[in-house]
């Protein structure tokens, strides 16, 4: 299939590095709570839609070993990978670009499954935001 939105990949463009972007993120985004994360995330306006771009962040002050720093990272990304479809069509619709941050929130690490349950609750929550907002 050539629609990117159904695609199991996780490339560069995917991924939010621009600064300016991640500053904008933090002043004017909007905050979802799940039970193992936290979401921020804001709509841009674009000439061309695309896809989601995110950030993942696990804090220092939680996981002073960069290894399970590291393997949450993976495991937020996975989920992400693999349920973005969730929300990939509702922002390629709405024809701006969403960017986002994932927030690890516990103190302790977590199981994959509990924190892909998670990621789906979040998404979907978004989404909702978003097609809201678009037909609002």
């Amino acid at each position: 299939m050539k629609d990117q939105s159904i695609r199991y990949r996780f490339g560069k463009y995917e991924k939010l590095c621009s600064q300016k972007q991640i500053d904008f993120l933090f002043r004017q985004g909007k905050w979802e709570h799940g039970k193992t994360m936290k979401a921020v995330y804001c709509l841009l306006d674009t000439n061309t839609p695309s896809l989601p771009a995110i950030l993942i962040s696990v804090p220092k002050r939680s996981f002073k070993k960069a290894v399970l720093r590291n393997r949450i990272r993976r495991r937020i990304r996975e989920a992400y990978r693999l349920n973005k479809q969730l929300i990939a069509e509702t922002v390629v619709k709405s024809g701006k670009q969403l960017i986002a941050a994932f927030i690890f929130s516990l103190q302790n690490e977590e199981d994959y499954h509990v924190i892909e349950e998670d990621m789906k609750k979040l998404l979907q929550r978004i989404a909702l935001r978003v097609s809201k907002r678009k037909s609002g």
